[in-house]
């Protein structure tokens, strides 16, 4: 899907372990670090480290192609509705995949 707009920036952050280990209380900071993180206009969260779920790479990359939905042909993103789909999506393989954990 070709996008018609200038690319402004890209990142990328490799991490040397995939795997968080989280202390008590964790969610009070990722409430807080969650609050931040919407609060930025051009970016959306998702994936194992940005939503703290153990997703997988077919989840995370599901979740990208529908946050793909959300822009425009200017490039223009529409973050309430990326929010939507990427949290149906979440909770749709998640509850995949905890049916099949107990098949």
């Amino acid at each position: 899907m070709p996008i018609e707009s200038e690319i402004l920036q890209v990142a990328t952050k490799r991490l040397p372990f995939a795997y968080p280990i989280y202390t008590q209380g964790y969610e009070k900071y990722f409430d807080l670090q969650d609050q931040w993180a919407n609060s930025l206009e051009r970016v959306l969260t998702f994936g194992r480290q940005g939503l703290f779920a153990h997703d997988n790479t077919h989840h995370a990359l599901a979740m990208a192609y529908g946050a793909v939905e959300c822009l425009s042909k200017s490039g223009k993103f529409d973050k309430k509705r990326g929010l939507n789909i990427v949290w149906s999506l979440l909770n749709t393989l998640l509850k995949i995949s905890r049916k099949d954990e107990f098949i």
